[in-house]
């Protein structure tokens, strides 16, 4: 029995012709019963947790929104003057690529773990990168600690979950 189930309308024709009292409904859910259930919901976490913070992250370092928290003598070993690319790369390949791991994850299931990882690795060159590149006054940062072990999260239940539904249906990739 599934924790959730979430629909929405594709987009598709079927949505604009009528069927289904005019939509056509696509029926997405993680089976989150039991230890693997736990297992798929920390992964689900995790990308998402990543996703809501990067995304809006990366916008307000990109705009100089966290100017006073992140002084540009910071970037002084890397190759940029301003937060602006740092937080478009912050924002869209890490935060975006953790949102489409989750999405990921919800739509399929199992099967669609395999996102999750890529995003992990994404995660943990930015914060490798970030420990080694910037010149901060306290490098590997609790935060900083915290976000190297979520994005080894992701790709260990990422790898996990998508070996263990490279078998299943496409849909729920429940077993």
């Amino acid at each position: 029995m599934p924790w959730t189930t979430l629909t929405w309308c594709t987009g598709r024709p079927q949505c604009r012709n009528g069927e289904n009292g005019g939509a056509a409904w696509v029926r997405a859910g993680l089976r989150l019963d039991g230890v693997v259930g736990l297992l798929r919901g920390a992964l689900l976490a995790l990308d998402g947790a990543v996703a809501l913070t990067a995304v809006p992250g990366g916008v307000a370092l990109a705009v100089g929104a966290e100017d006073e928290r992140y002084p540009t003598d910071w970037l002084r070993r890397t190759p940029f003057q301003t937060y602006r690319v740092p937080g478009v790369v912050l924002s869209g390949l890490v935060g975006g690529s953790a949102a489409l791991a989750a999405a990921q994850l919800l739509r399929h299931g199992d099967p669609g773990a395999a996102w999750s990882v890529p995003a992990g690795v994404v995660l943990v060159g930015w914060i490798g990168t970030e420990i080694v590149l910037l010149d901060q006054p306290d490098p590997g940062s609790p935060v900083e600690l915290a976000y190297l072990a979520a994005g080894c999260a992701m790709v260990g239940l990422g790898l996990w979950a998508s070996l263990r539904g490279a078998t299943a249906p496409a849909r729920n990739g429940s077993r």
